[in-house]
């Protein structure tokens, strides 16, 4: 709705709120559309295993940028080290989840079952935080976050500043195998219809606002990210395509 050339086409005076899932929304979209549509959206986040929703935004509720909300009834959360110790709120760690809406399994997969699922709590894979009022962050997915020269880098940051240009329609940070680094960081964007930009002019923003260890080190262009059937990013698949492309063997 907010990149479509047909908006200003409708009357959308009506329209009070919008919901997001299924994947991360970049804040600078929720400020744009909220500039553009008068309206708020509430992210939620939620997943297949929970059946299907853990946390939203709901009325009656601050819409904090950034954050998919607060538990909905019945359901628990809480943020876990590696030990599985939950730690104070502001710290990152895996999220999990505990509630009638959680499976008891995986059909015929006790190997995979018991991975994730320990006493009634299921493991996410996200690493997250929450604030003091109970409001919940996804930080990232473990399996994406990249360590590049024994420092700890989370996708999502510099996927949140490169969709904050204005050139920038959207954006997916993966990390690729380097012999020296460990990990060196990529980002695959997809321009805005009609603009030109260059990857040393989006490498300099980068380095403009971030630490230069958090700066990718080659931008990767697309005409779009490819996604599942419910829009998460495959990065995975990006993963692959970039090596291909940029790193040939």
């Amino acid at each position: 709705m907010y990149s479509s050339p047909l908006a200003d086409d409708y009357d959308t005076s009506s329209l009070e709120w919008v919901g997001s899932g299924s994947a991360p929304l970049p804040v600078a979209l929720l400020h744009g559309f909220r500039k553009k549509f008068g309206a708020d959206i509430r992210e939620g986040y939620g997943l297949s295993e929970a059946a299907p929703v853990v946390t939203s935004h709901h009325k009656g509720i601050p819409i904090k940028p950034g954050s998919v909300g607060v538990p909905i009834p019945g359901v628990e959360i809480k943020i876990v080290n590696h030990m599985g110790e939950e730690v104070p709120p502001g710290e990152v760690g895996e999220l999990i989840v505990r509630g009638d809406n959680v499976t008891p399994g995986y059909y015929q997969n006790e190997v995979e079952t018991n991975l994730v699922l320990k006493d009634g709590w299921l493991f996410t894979g996200d690493l997250a935080h929450v604030d003091e009022e109970g409001y919940l962050f996804i930080v990232d997915r473990k399996k994406d976050l990249i360590i590049r020269g024994g420092f700890n880098i989370y996708p999502r940051d510099i996927e949140e500043l490169l969709n904050s240009h204005e050139k920038v329609a959207e954006v997916a940070v993966v990390g690729i195998p380097d012999e020296r680094m460990g990990e060196e960081m990529v980002a695959c964007v997809v321009r805005k219809p009609g603009t030109t930009v260059s990857e040393e002019e989006l490498i300099q923003f980068c380095q403009d606002h971030l630490a230069k260890t958090k700066t990718p080190r080659r931008i990767f262009f697309l005409e779009a990210l490819p996604r599942n059937g419910v829009g998460k990013i495959l990065k995975t698949h990006l993963r692959t395509t970039v090596k291909e492309a940029i790193f040939p063997k």
